[in-house]
């Protein structure tokens, strides 16, 4: 019966054609009727270009038999409505146009193809290959990077076939759009609208790749993009949302230490939404916080937003894994059979305040947490740029401080309150001067760094001990920031015959700096920090047999510690752990061993006593000191086709091994995953 109305209608069932168009790894399915295939008709006010007065009556003669038809059923055959020698002429122009411009963007000649698919929407914007240039027209300039373009189209798309079955993928290409240009308030509209999509559940095979993404993505700028007033503007906005967002600001109320607020969230939830899967996690989380609550307030210092909310972020992942807090991430993760809900510390109560990165905003947060939330002790910041005021603060009001990963050597010494986790960058640069003199016998050194205070800081290191151990510096090459020409350095410092070259850059230089190295033949041996374990320079083919500093995470096959902390985080994150994320997870170990060995209540001096004379911790990022010390020396790593492999004493040329296999000299070997994208190089800061 239906195939028999699409006869009558002169209506052929859509054929699908999935392509794909790809930016930065981005999977683009596209759906595209082929010229000649007529399309539902959808009425619509004026359209692009205009529709002549004798052709609107034409149409609308052409409508009222489709009615017609569909009156008198689809049961029995009925000739289809003739057309005139006009329309006939202009529907085979339409199409002869749409197949010439669709070979052309098939040719990847899209300049030219978005002069084809205008000339349609401009001519014949009622034809059934309107919808289809206007839709390709997008993914056009989506594929030139033309982004402002892309979202003018869609939004024609959208307003001029609002029953097109490209809705889907145009509400997609505007929620990526809107997340790379930071919008991110209009992206989770837009991921919103994709799940709410009815109308194109019949036309989309690609439907659920999707949702897939929408739900993906939903989850990132809600758990970690939004703010608290973004996400309570955005309940109003999309209902289909409502139960995401209220359980995201229960979440995030009680982390907050606004109990009364969380509780109230969740408990709406509940009742509007009682069967949704999001109810089933406010009722555990609601469970929880029934029980009697934690002893102690912990605050945390991290930066969400801004440029360092990388870092912020694994550090909090490796404090939220350590305190076992409920999450959107831990649907995978077991309950314990006695209380039912996640594993979790019963101590510490966190509040969780963002300091955006600015030292100002750091010391207001500081100053909220000491004073109004009387919390124990405070974990972050992250960078030594805002530890050092807020350790300041915090050491004349006796607040225990432990910075997780800020590398800068005197933070300790600011006062008996303030500690630090991880080694001060000092010790890369002696650790890669020890290797090539030790390991590889180098003697000749030359230079090339940038001049912030990193670079200097590391090359005022690395000529200390090459000049301890009796090595020479043949020459220097310093650049400011920004500097993307280095030829004329590096043919300076090519002419010295250095034996070695002493590269301590940030990942995004190095990625310009390598291939200029080959280019012009440096055949020194290419020395580094640990910005070239960065994943996107170790990836790059250009960082071949560079040798570099790295100290990562820890996965102690005696122990287990590294390897179950590596697993968990897998379950729940879905990602690799970061030395970052690690850090922050041996920082709560460590303050639970210090509070939970402790009789009776602890109060912040007792905590400095017993932090002071806690010694080496050993945790899942290795052994670790309270007062930033380095414990064991960095490894020394190699890239090798685009790994990672840790170089072993004694070998010229490391090999790659995987599984434990033996290498060339017949010893076991390690290897490190890159270090994850999302934070790039830690001490950049310094």
């Amino acid at each position: 019966m239906k195939n028999r109305c699409h006869e009558i209608l002169g209506i052929s069932p859509l054929q699908e054609i999935k392509k794909h168009s790809r930016r930065n790894g981005d999977s683009v399915p596209i759906l595209i009727r082929l010229p000649g295939r007529p399309s539902p008709r959808v009425g619509r006010g004026e359209s692009v270009g205009g529709v002549g007065v004798g052709r609107r009556i034409l149409v609308a003669s052409f409508h009222f038999s489709f009615f017609i038809a569909l009156l008198m059923g689809c049961g029995k055959p009925s000739p289809p409505p003739l057309l005139s020698e006009w329309e006939r002429l202009e529907q085979e122009e339409a199409a002869s146009l749409f197949q010439e411009a669709y070979e052309t963007y098939q040719d990847g000649e899209l300049e030219e193809a978005i002069n084809g698919f205008k000339v349609i929407l401009r001519r014949y914007p009622e034809s059934p290959e309107g919808q289809d240039a206007a839709y390709l027209l997008m993914l056009s300039h989506y594929r030139l990077k033309n982004y402002d373009e892309v979202l003018t189209w869609s939004s024609l798309l959208l307003q001029d076939y609002p029953d097109t079955p490209y809705r889907g993928h145009a509400l997609l290409f505007e929620a990526r759009i809107y997340t790379r240009n930071g919008e991110y308030f209009q992206a989770a509209l837009r991921y919103g609208d994709i799940l709410n999509e009815k109308s194109v559940k019949g036309e989309l095979t690609s439907l659920s790749t999707l949702l897939q993404e929408a739900e993906s993505a939903l989850q990132t700028l809600l758990h970690e993009r939004l703010n608290l007033s973004q996400l309570k503007e955005l309940l109003k906005e999309s209902p289909v949302l409502r139960p995401k967002l209220l359980l995201e600001m229960g979440n995030r109320e009680l982390k907050a230490g606004r109990r009364e607020e969380g509780v109230e969230s969740l408990s709406r939830l509940v009742e509007e939404f009682p069967e949704s899967e999001a109810a089933g996690r406010a009722r555990k989380l609601l469970k929880r916080y029934e029980k009697k609550a934690p002893t102690y307030k912990l605050g945390l210092l991290l930066p969400l937003t801004g440029e360092a909310a990388p870092f912020g972020r694994a550090v909090f992942r490796g404090v939220e894994l350590a305190l076992g807090m409920e999450n959107p991430y831990y649907e995978n993760r077991p309950l314990d059979e006695e209380t039912d809900r996640t594993p979790h510390s019963d101590l510490f109560l966190p509040i969780l305040k963002d300091t955006e990165g600015d030292p100002i905003i750091a010391l207001e947060m500081a100053k909220e947490l000491i004073e109004e939330e009387d919390v124990l002790a405070i974990v972050g910041p992250v960078l030594s740029l805002t530890t050092i005021p807020v350790a300041a603060r915090a050491n004349d009001h006796n607040v225990v401080l432990i910075s997780p990963t800020a590398t800068e050597e005197r933070i300790p010494m600011i006062g008996p309150y303030v500690f630090q986790l991880n080694p001060s960058i000092r010790i890369y640069g002696r650790t890669i001067a020890r290797f090539a003199i030790e390991k590889f016998g180098i003697s000749r050194f030359a230079l090339l760094y940038p001049t912030d205070g990193y670079g200097e800081e590391m090359v005022k290191v690395f000529m200390e001990e090459v000049e301890r151990l009796g090595g020479k510096i043949l020459a220097r090459e310093a650049y400011p920031p920004g500097t993307t020409d280095f030829q004329k350095r590096i043919l300076r410092l090519k002419r010295t015959a250095a034996e070695a070259l002493f590269i301590p850059a940030h990942p995004d230089e190095i990625l310009l700096i390598a291939p200029q190295l080959r280019f012009h033949g440096v055949e020194a041996t290419i020395l580094g920090g640990s910005g070239w374990g960065s994943e996107k320079v170790v990836q790059s083919k250009y960082a071949e047999g560079t040798f570099f500093p790295s100290n990562p995470l820890e996965e102690d096959d005696e122990s287990g510690e590294g390897v179950g902390f590596a697993q968990l985080y897998r379950e729940a994150y879905g990602v690799d752990p970061s030395r970052s994320a690690a850090l922050g997870y041996d920082t709560i170990k460590i303050l639970e061993s210090a509070v939970g060995g402790h009789k009776g209540k602890i109060n912040r001096e007792k905590l400095r006593e017993r932090l002071s004379t806690m010694g080496v911790f050993t945790g899942v990022s290795g052994s670790l000191s309270l007062a930033g010390e380095a414990i064991q020396s960095p490894s020394v790593w190699t890239i090798v086709k685009g790994e990672k492999v840790k170089a072993e004493i004694n070998e010229e040329t490391p090999q790659k091994e995987e599984n434990g296999e033996e290498n060339v000299n017949g010893e076991k070997g390690e290897r490190e995953e890159a270090p994850s994208e999302e934070e790039g190089d830690l001490e950049k800061d310094q």
